[in-house]
């Protein structure tokens, strides 16, 4: 009887364990409050492509566009290409756009020059091509290009990993740090020289940071501060030994038009600045040629135009002046880019010159945009103004230009009219020169740097 008491007690321990057993597990298969959901969190972690890792594993800015998307993230530069843009022709160039001590680089000046680049597809990685573009062939022949191309071949001049594609092989997304945010002796920052002293840099990595990334319709910009240290050398010493220079850079990828503009041959008579080129000739023999740099101007109705009626361009050059400019130099500038019109005239188009104010009402309007060419205000000691312009290297054909003025310009106006002209006119015999001949001289000043910016040389 004892035993069947011990029995029957343990018994019911037993089946009351074996009741809260079944009541938990009911409760877990009712309530599934932790495990199921971290399992759920793995299997979407899992489900991830590379392409969306690349992405999201840090914190990411994005600059999306159509033939071109920039991403930062974790301190890296991801650029995107849709196959569409790979073996794209296009342009990369580097501007000064800041810097902490003005005689360490001019804003908006450039160290080298502009480089044309193809992205392709080799093996696993993007390669940016540096194109051969010193050979020229006609459309008439075709059939000897390839023999010609072994000659002109295309220097493969950086190699990127692909770091995933995105689905569908819409696009191939590759890691582009160790080129833009390295120092390359190809894209030159900061001078070789300063006056008669030698220059050496060294850039200090760890400080450099993406700043700005910008996409449009044919051209996108990337945007950072590089951070130097710098010796300046020269017969007398070294005046100046690992000074500190922190340089806003602009670098600028711009596509290339599909259609080329047909090249035209200099005339040794007009003073333009030119290219040098291979022609290959349809025997197979090889000529030198240079073509002059001119835009692309074609008349709107050409029945009207070769029947000697003036006609407006199909796209005219219009350029944006920067809203920060005093007024009386304003005039004098929208003056002075209207001057072209007059020969333009005599080539049977008008309206070609076309000025306009930076918009305050257009969202869209960006002076970085390489589809903008601009006239900009830089407030530093320099006593010039120059106007640079963007070239396409297989045509000559001028793409974009800047034309950049210096705030001291204005004591190269005081110095040239007082020694050039005071002989002649007494309004000129000071030391500062009037208003009137501030802008009349200035007028003069950017019709002479947007003639650079048309092509021209110095005798324009």
């Amino acid at each position: 009887m004892k035993h069947s008491l011990l029995y029957s007690a343990t018994s019911r321990r037993i089946f009351s364990l074996s009741l809260m057993l079944v009541v938990l597990g009911s409760s877990a298969t009712a309530f599934p409050l932790f495990k199921r959901k971290k399992k759920a969190q793995t299997t979407q972690t899992e489900k991830k492509s590379a392409y969306e890792r690349a992405l999201t594993e840090h914190a990411t800015e994005s600059c999306r566009g159509a033939f071109v998307s920039l991403h930062k993230t974790d301190g890296k530069l991801l650029v995107e290409l849709p196959q569409a843009s790979l073996g794209r022709d296009m342009l990369i160039g580097v501007t000064i756009s800041s810097v902490s001590n003005p005689k360490m680089g001019d804003l908006g000046f450039k160290n080298s020059n502009l480089v044309h680049v193809r992205f392709i597809e080799k093996d696993s990685a993007v390669v940016m091509q540096v194109v051969n573009t010193d050979l020229f062939i006609p459309k008439d022949s075709p059939a000897a290009s390839l023999a010609a191309r072994l000659n002109y071949d295309n220097l493969d001049f950086f190699s990127f990993p692909i770091k995933a594609r995105s689905a569908g092989n819409a696009s191939v997304l590759f890691d582009a740090s160790s080129f833009f945010l390295k120092e390359d002796r190809f894209f030159p920052i900061i001078a070789k020289n300063v006056g008669s002293y030698s220059v050496s840099s060294s850039l200090k990595e760890n400080l450099s940071r993406i700043t700005a990334l910008k996409v449009f319709e044919r051209n996108a910009c990337i945007k950072m501060d590089r951070h130097y240290l710098v010796s300046l050398s020269g017969k007398s010493g070294t005046p100046i030994s690992n000074y500190p220079v922190t340089i806003g850079v602009n670098f600028t990828l711009a596509l290339l038009p599909n259609e080329q503009m047909t090249p035209r041959l200099s005339d040794t008579r007009v003073g333009m600045f030119l290219i040098n080129k291979d022609v290959l000739a349809s025997d197979g023999s090889v000529d030198k040629a240079t073509f002059v740099k001119r835009w692309r101007i074609e008349p709107k109705d050409t029945a009207a135009y070769f029947a000697g009626t003036p006609t407006e361009p199909v796209k005219p050059i219009v350029f944006y002046v920067e809203n920060t400019f005093p007024p009386l130099w304003k005039r004098a500038i929208k003056a002075g880019i209207l001057w072209w019109n007059k020969a333009f005239e005599r080539i049977g188009f008008k309206n070609v010159m076309q000025v306009a104010d930076f918009p305050t009402d257009n969202p869209d309007f960006d002076p970085d945009n390489f589809a903008y060419s601009c006239i900009r205000y830089l407030p530093t000691d320099v006593e010039n103004a120059m106007g640079p312009s963007w070239t396409d290297p297989r045509t000559g054909e001028i793409i974009n230009a800047t034309v950049l003025v210096y705030n001291d310009v204005v004591n190269t106006i005081d110095n040239w009219r007082l020694v050039q002209t005071a002989q002649l006119d007494p309004a000129a015999r000071a030391a500062q020169m009037p208003d009137s001949i501030v802008e009349q001289t200035l007028e003069y000043i950017i019709a002479h740097e947007v003639g650079h910016t048309l092509g021209f040389m110095h005798n324009m």
